[in-house]
């Protein structure tokens, strides 16, 4: 019991939560799915780089699992980081809500490409929901900078106990 204490506290300030989808409601036809797409999108997720600080045993990147992509020095391209921003914003126009993530290796190392990604929110969607998924080794600038402006959600992997955790978890230099 003790041990999840940290845990509990982080559900009672709001930090973790175990809120599931309320339900799925498949595409008819084609047609109602291309309306879908271009009007109903309510969540665009970036791979806003490949870079990762860790090199986790289990991770399919540092793996080379089959088909998947290696670990690299990539990170998106601001016009791209742009256009998607205008593509979520353009096509979530009937949507209840809109949520823009980030995903990576790991996202914070391109804090330059959320930034930029977020200022652009802020000035066409400040509704947007955002979400950084990080392995929290890497500082949160960034999120402290538009915090007040913006909704933002930070997802941490944890890997288990910390005896599991620290060993599967490998830092890349």
């Amino acid at each position: 019991r003790a041990r999840h204490r940290p845990l509990r506290r982080l559900q009672a300030e709001g930090i973790l939560t175990d809120r599931r989808p309320t339900g799925m409601a498949p595409c008819r036809t084609p047609n109602e799915a291309a309306h879908l797409l271009g009007h109903h999108l309510e969540q665009l997720t970036l791979e806003i780089t490949t870079r990762c600080s860790l090199r986790c045993s289990y991770c399919a990147y540092t793996l080379g699992a089959e088909g998947w992509r290696a670990h690299g020095a990539r990170d998106m391209d601001d016009e791209v980081i742009e256009h998607s921003v205008d593509y979520l914003v353009s096509h979530s126009g009937h949507s209840e809500r809109r949520a823009l993530g980030f995903y990576g290796g790991e996202p914070l190392l391109n804090g330059g490409g959320i930034r930029r990604a977020l200022h652009s929110l802020l000035a066409k969607a400040p509704d947007t929901h955002v979400s950084i998924t990080t392995n929290g080794t890497v500082p949160f600038d960034v999120i402290q900078e538009f915090n007040g402006d913006l909704r933002i959600s930070l997802l941490v992997s944890i890997d288990g106990p910390a005896l599991q955790h620290d060993k599967e978890r490998r830092f890349s230099n």
